[in-house]
């Protein structure tokens, strides 16, 4: 959980000041880097908070999805399983896409905060 956040967030902040500034690879860690260790792992906590929620929402939405399957109509456990993924994967993303819209604002360097 934490480690791996903490492993790919410099990762993927680079990934998205290239996405940003439409720069290439180099010039996106130069800025990274420019900015210094503080501000490497700023808006951090967002995707800290996402990745609690989401292992949460996919350990105990699918068992609940899982057993809430009928099993007189779906009979088949590999039926009932993807179906029961499906719901989960769904749900996890309604639930997930405000704190991936906070964690872009947050990694944006032109921002206020």
């Amino acid at each position: 959980g934490m480690v791996n956040v903490a492993a790919t967030f410099p990762i993927n902040k680079v990934i998205f000041r290239q996405q940003i500034n439409s720069c290439r690879f180099y010039t996106a860690v130069k800025q990274v880097h420019k900015e210094g260790l503080l501000m490497l792992y700023r808006g951090m906590a967002l995707p800290l908070c996402q990745k609690s929620v989401q292992v949460g929402l996919m350990y105990g939405l699918f068992e609940t999805f899982y057993k809430g399957l009928p099993t007189n109509v779906i009979a088949d456990n590999t039926c009932r399983t993807i179906i029961a993924a499906t719901l989960t994967g769904i749900s996890e993303a309604m639930v997930a896409t405000p704190f991936e819209r906070g964690q872009s604002f947050a990694a944006d360097s032109c921002l206020p905060w």
